[in-house]
């Protein structure tokens, strides 16, 4: 690493059933190294993980989905979840290989309860030394990264930054990514200011090369995007989001690739936000701004981003993380992949819109190399589900058809429990997709929450003093027909149960390391 530079980190508590890198910070680089700003990156997520001996090949995970039932699915995750509960064993923490870090003593949604963490030394300590002293080994930087996109890494974030301080970094730490944007204000409690020197939320992109510049704080008022104490009192600065000209290339240089689990992918993105985003249920457009959708990146970027990691990793294959594939720039850049002799494969999350249907479009998506979609059915068409506002027009069948007989797969996304809809509905989504079952390849069962930054009629929220860090809001009915947060718990819960036991590959993680990828 060079000396002066940036350092970003991807803390531990993410989620390790991943094949591929958080794009967060690849876009950080893709933005600073142009400018001439030296950055290092570590994913200290997956690095922790290894310290502690967990880890499932992309071998492991082949070997158990060629019959995938339920014993050879659960044989290589409980042997990576034993290896990553050892060291923990000890402590109130835990950390699930699925759902990430927690601690039974210090719940993270809570400051009072991250603050009296903070006091306390972690079974976290000592290996996030070991990896923060190595970090500053190779370099001295000027700043320093902590991207925290899940409520899982909250804490050891914190835990991060008290260690890199501890192996004497003396430096600018700056926490930032999805949760910080979403908590915003609630996160700055004039305690976090012992620990971090500022939150960056939106886009990063905007305040890193400028806190980077910027050595004095007495500078720091006009860097946008910025949350920060001058010593007297918070300041939040100007917002502001970037413009499509400003989107740049992710850029994975320096980040373990050859370490991720399963199948290996490389991350990549075409439009930033949901183009879409009016589902009444959904906050994840809130923390790209603008109304949720900065626009679509162009094709040429999009191209270059697959050919780079061909080129500079021999990587072919890529997970698009937005959060629904346009189907016209799709089709752009499917185009142009069948018009080039280069080949790769992709994975992408879609809406179900009807320009999917239009003549030969699922036919180019799977020449070009399109592999499997993540669609959000959330409820099968019953009397009910317009109330989600998703607008979606395609038939459920017929699109699910359609990508199945061009070999792409399909993931389902279903969600219980919304105000207004009860178990009829979810009873019928579950059936529904039973009896397609030939035409799904995964799934999953959501509860619904009320997320912070949307609205929601039929229910109103109960504010708790100990939760202010939580990006889900407790509630209470309104009416009748609203089935409380108890009930729509036990409702997941019963007939996710029963499909682990018809059909276990759907939920399995570890079928979903491969699964986009083989013929299974």
């Amino acid at each position: 690493m060079h000396a002066d530079g940036v350092a970003l980190i991807v803390p531990p508590g993410w989620t390790l059933i991943t094949g591929g890198p958080q794009i967060g910070i690849a876009l950080l680089a893709g933005a600073l190294r142009p400018k001439g700003i030296p950055v290092s990156m570590v994913d200290w997520n997956i690095e922790l993980a290894g310290l502690f001996g967990a880890s499932i090949s992309e071998d492991q995970a082949r070997a158990a989905c060629a019959h995938p039932v339920l014993e050879s699915l659960n044989q290589p995750y409980f042997q990576a979840q034993q290896a990553l509960d050892a060291p923990l064993s000890g402590s109130s923490a835990s950390w699930d290989l699925q759902l990430g870090y927690s601690d039974r003593q210090f719940d993270h949604r809570s400051a009072s309860a991250v603050f009296a963490a903070l006091q306390e030394r972690s079974a976290l300590d000592g290996p996030l030394q070991t990896l923060a002293a190595e970090l500053l080994n190779e370099g001295h930087p000027r700043v320093i990264g902590l991207s925290v996109t899940v409520p899982g890494q909250i804490l050891p974030a914190l835990y991060a930054a008290r260690a890199l301080r501890a192996t004497g970094f003396e430096g600018r730490i700056v926490l930032g990514g999805n949760l910080v944007t979403r908590l915003g204000q609630a996160m700055a409690l004039p305690w976090l200011f012992d620990w971090v020197d500022a939150l960056a939320i939106w886009q990063g992109e905007l305040s890193l090369p400028l806190l980077w510049e910027k050595a004095d704080r007495r500078d720091w008022q006009d860097i946008p995007n910025l949350i920060w104490h001058d010593g007297h009192e918070l300041r939040v600065n100007h917002s502001r989001q970037l413009e499509p000209a400003e989107f740049t290339l992710p850029d994975f240089q320096g980040l373990p690739l050859d370490r991720y689990w399963g199948s290996r992918f490389l991350t990549s993105i075409g439009s930033r936000g949901c183009y879409y985003g009016k589902c009444s249920f959904c906050s994840i457009p809130y923390s790209w701004g603008k109304g949720g959708f900065l626009g679509n990146d162009s094709v040429g970027n999009i191209l270059q981003q697959l050919t780079n990691g061909v080129s500079q990793f021999h990587v072919n294959r890529y997970k698009f993380i937005e959060e629904a594939l346009h189907p016209s720039l799709l089709s752009a850049v499917s185009t142009s992949l069948q018009q080039s002799d280069f080949a790769v494969e992709f994975e992408g999350y879609a809406r179900f819109d009807r320009p999917w249907m239009e003549a030969g479009n699922v036919r180019s998506f799977a020449r070009a190399g399109l592999k499997k979609v993540y669609l959000g059915m959330e409820l099968a068409r019953t009397r009910t589900r317009n109330i989600l506002n998703k607008s979606d027009t395609a038939d459920f069948e017929d699109m699910l058809s359609a990508l199945h007989d061009e070999g792409i797969k399909s993931h389902v996304f279903c969600m219980f429990g919304y105000p207004g809809t009860g178990v009829d509905d979810a009873v019928e989504t579950i059936d529904f997709a039973l009896r397609h079952e030939h035409l799904i390849d995964s799934l999953d069962i959501f509860p619904f929450y009320y997320a912070t930054h949307t609205s929601v009629l039929g229910i109103r929220a109960v504010p708790h003093q100990d939760t202010e860090w939580s990006v889900e809001q407790s509630y209470e009915p309104l009416g009748e027909d609203v089935l409380s947060m108890n009930e729509v718990a036990v409702l997941v819960e019963e007939l996710e149960g029963y499909l682990w036991k018809v059909k276990p590959a759907w939920l399995h993680p570890v079928y979903r390391m491969v699964s986009p990828w083989a013929a299974v």
